[in-house]
């Protein structure tokens, strides 16, 4: 079960900065503030839920 979770967390966490990058190429950095802090916050979360 906690393998599954560490899967999961590094799968999302991988599938957001491969969309952040996306984004920052193409230059189309206006949610690019918002989608930091979210990361930010969500990894509060991973770090809390798997320990």
């Amino acid at each position: 079960m906690i393998i599954e979770r560490i899967i999961f967390n590094v799968v999302a966490f991988a599938l957001f900065v491969i969309i952040f990058l996306k984004m920052i190429y193409r230059n189309d950095t206006n949610y690019t503030y918002i989608l930091t802090a979210q990361a930010i916050r969500n990894c509060n979360r991973i770090y809390r839920s798997n320990f």
